[in-house]
């Protein structure tokens, strides 16, 4: 690699670092990790003559990197390489998109999984995504889990969809040892509705999905972090409205304490879902497909008007809220961050309590609850497909709960004496 690549290579990787830094918020100690990694990769290329992150020296590189141990390059330890794996995948995705994902899988693409399995599968994928409207995140994590289970299939020679029985998961699951690195829950339910999906579409006669085991995972729930109509108050009156970015923040966050909008329908708002002659906010909720329909307030009307006017960038975009600088959609990172933001400056006490949007849209369920605001009301609110799921923050109405409160009775005082002399003798 000449000087002049060299120069390139090097000021590619301050972008990188600059954009992990400024829009994914990464703390400072990371970026650091993940320059050290790319000027090893820097390094790394200049041994083999790689002097580009084109396609073609992609190739070249991994196919170095693979038998860099028994090569003469220095020796990588595994979490170097998986770490140095990852910043170069990073890198390639700022090289060639100016951006990076807000969470980065090692996934294979889909030309790697097997026939006759990868047609049905990339079709599964289409209908997790289309059909059940599941994240990118989650079918990234889906085809991170098929593709181990197909290696496996591969390597016992299964390349029929029937010989594709009950036996070979089970068997699959039993060579889940930790040593694998591989999580037994997660791989039986993507297994699960994999091969659910084969019979839905006719490909199996048989159900396997309905024969596999079901792994229970026992995860106690945590009582939702809520905040008083005080604190709520004071996080909101301390927000700045000078610049145009703090006009953006506020109405952002204004609409989540007001108005309960989950951080993924914030971030796709268009103009088009606010309609101004109704006083109305109509959209379909990313999370469930679900239509849903809420009041324009006075306070959060004005704020968005004083962003449009005042402080919005000039742009042809459809959506809402911008990033100030590539003037973009913001993601759900970047909303999530101006409300926490928002809390830490506000003055409040946040330890061991949440502080994200989560919490503003349960701090204004518990409000809703001590006003006796009826279930279906705040069901609807909430955007919740039915009631079931809101009976979830009754958990967090304290007032009422207290009003169920039963006396204690007193207790004759022979009692704890008797309770003393068994325990003795149980020790004993």
């Amino acid at each position: 690699m000449n000087a002049e690549k060299e120069k390139e290579f090097i000021k590619l990787i301050d972008e990188a670092a600059r954009f992990c830094e400024v829009y994914l918020n990464y703390k400072p100690a990371t970026v650091a990790g993940y320059r050290r990694a790319w000027l090893n990769i820097l390094d790394f290329m200049t041994i083999y003559g790689l002097d580009s992150l084109d396609k073609e020296s992609q190739i070249k590189f991994w196919d170095k990197f693979k038998y860099s141990k028994q090569g003469k390059t220095r020796h990588y330890s595994w979490d170097t390489k998986y770490v140095i794996q990852r910043a170069y995948k990073m890198l390639v995705s700022y090289y060639e998109t100016k951006a990076i994902p807000e969470r980065f899988f090692d996934v294979p693409d889909e030309e790697t999984f097997i026939e006759p399995f990868a047609t049905y599968c990339n079709d599964y994928f289409q209908y997790l995504s289309l059909k059940l409207r599941r994240s990118s995140i989650t079918v990234s994590a889906y085809k991170h889990s098929l593709h181990q289970f197909l290696r496996y299939l591969e390597k016992e020679k299964i390349d029929e969809i029937e010989k594709l029985d009950i036996a070979v998961i089970l068997n699959y699951i039993i060579s889940l040892t930790p040593e694998t690195g591989v999580t037994p829950t997660l791989q039986i339910g993507h297994i699960r509705g994999f091969m659910k999906f084969l019979h839905y579409i006719g490909i199996t006669e048989n159900d396997i999905s309905a024969q596999m085991p079901h792994c229970k995972r026992i995860v106690q729930p945590k009582l939702p972090s809520t905040y008083s109509t005080d604190e709520i108050k004071k996080v909101i009156s301390s927000m700045r409205r000078i610049t145009s970015i703090e006009k953006r923040n506020y109405a952002i966050v204004l609409m989540i304490a007001r108005l309960g909008i989950r951080v993924s329908d914030v971030a796709g708002l268009k103009f088009g879902n606010i309609l101004w002659k109704e006083n109305k906010i109509k959209f379909f909720q990313y999370k469930t497909g679900s239509p849903i329909e809420l009041p324009i307030l006075a306070d959060v009307g004005n704020a968005i008007i004083d962003y449009l006017r005042n402080g919005r960038p000039i742009s042809d975009d459809a959506h809402v809220f911008l990033m100030e600088r590539n003037i973009v959609p913001m993601n759900r990172t970047a909303i999530s961050n101006v409300v926490r933001k928002a809390f830490q400056e506000s003055g409040i006490t946040t330890k061991g309590k949440h502080y994200g949007p989560h919490a503003l849209r349960h701090s204004l369920s518990s409000r809703m609850l001590e006003n006796n605001t009826s279930m279906p009301i705040i069901t609807e609110v909430l955007g919740h497909d039915n009631a079931e799921t809101t009976k979830y923050y009754l958990r967090i109405d304290l007032k009422s709960m207290s009003n169920c409160m039963l006396e204690v009775l007193e207790t004759n005082s022979n009692f704890y004496k008797k309770m003393k002399e068994e325990y003795h003798v149980y020790v004993q």
